[in-house]
């Protein structure tokens, strides 16, 4: 599992087919914050995870995490990682504890 920020990518005016294809092949992200509501919970920990998840267990994986409180948004993704998913977090303590107590109960 990776947390890292990953710069975003684009390409204007049209596309050949190869071109696009190559396009999916690299990791992109477009990330909008909303500030207001994560102050409002009391979140001052905020984390980006991309995972590796088996093919096969990809959407298994992105239904359980969708319903962990932690994660408001989990998207199936392109490139090296194919599923990311955005946290939320009190603290650091609590972010520890959700990948070493409640991340490893999920499947793939």
């Amino acid at each position: 599992m990776m947390i890292s920020p990953t710069p975003t990518t684009s390409r204007p005016g049209p596309m050949s087919q190869r071109a696009g294809m190559r396009s999916l092949n690299r990791p992109a992200m477009v990330a909008v914050t909303n500030w207001a509501p994560l102050m409002m919970a009391s979140v001052n920990v905020e984390a980006a995870l991309w995972l590796s998840v088996a093919p096969a267990r990809l959407d298994e994986v992105g239904r359980t995490l969708a319903t962990h409180p932690e994660i408001p948004f989990a998207a199936a993704t392109t490139g090296p990682t194919n599923l990311l998913a955005s946290a939320l977090f009190r603290d650091t303590r609590h972010l520890y504890e959700y990948l070493t107590g409640r991340w490893p109960t999920c499947p793939g």
